[in-house]
């Protein structure tokens, strides 16, 4: 992808420094390392822990538990609790943002080597002061929910969500479904998903430049953005 707004749902792994080493320290002392990651996508849990099994039996002697986030509890909270608690995890799963508050907590990762196989400006987020703190991956993706009956009724037959392949065709399928008396699009009233899910779209598609995405959002903040 062009641009580092570009992933939807963007999310980070990293590792702290201090457990990742407390975690080799006991290599020496047992047969079993302990890896602890944080999820903060409530939503795959239980593939997580199945995924865990899976790592444990492939690789005696490491034992990687799944912790997750309780809900209503941010990432960064829940990492800055464990941590102050002496208990910090050695990979965790949070947003770009809040990379700069644990920057001095993550180890440099600039010399893996998936660095150079990442695609331009995906590092953006995981870089600070020249060195790579994070990995950058998504979980989630961006997709149209639809109503077969209301499209079934507006196509006068068996709607085929195959047969729309161009920007062009959907919006002829937006159409019908209008001429049928039915809105043909509608948007969460939700918060959380205007605004971390919605918005965010019209933000990044202002340019595949980081750069010019950051002084819009400036110009926004500044009121001298001009939407007429």
């Amino acid at each position: 992808m062009k641009s580092k707004m570009k992933w939807a749902g963007l999310l980070i792994l990293a590792m702290l420094t201090v457990p990742l080493f407390a975690a080799v320290g006991m290599a020496k002392e047992s047969k079993t390392v302990k890896i602890t990651f944080i999820n903060s996508k409530g939503e795959i849990q239980s593939q997580l822990e199945d995924a865990a099994k899976r790592f444990g039996k492939e690789n005696p002697g490491v034992n990687l538990e799944i912790v997750p986030c309780p809900v209503g509890q941010s990432p960064f909270e829940r990492v800055s609790a464990l941590y102050a608690a002496g208990s910090a995890p050695t990979l965790l799963m949070l947003d770009g943002g809040d990379l700069p508050n644990l920057k001095d907590k993550l180890a440099n990762l600039s010399r893996e080597k998936w660095v150079k196989d990442a695609a331009a400006n995906t590092l953006d987020d995981c870089t600070i002061n020249k060195k790579v703190i994070a990995f950058p991956f998504t979980v989630e993706g961006y997709g149209l929910i639809y109503n077969k009956v209301v499209l079934d009724k507006a196509f006068g037959g068996k709607f085929d969500p195959a047969a729309i392949k161009t920007i062009q065709g959907l919006e002829n399928a937006f159409k019908k479904v209008e001429a049928s008396g039915v809105a043909p699009l509608i948007i969460s009233p939700m918060d959380w998903s205007l605004a971390a899910h919605f918005l965010c779209i019209a933000y990044r598609e202002q340019s595949n430049r980081p750069a010019a995405v950051e002084q819009f959002l400036e110009n926004l903040k500044k009121g001298k953005v001009d939407f007429g």
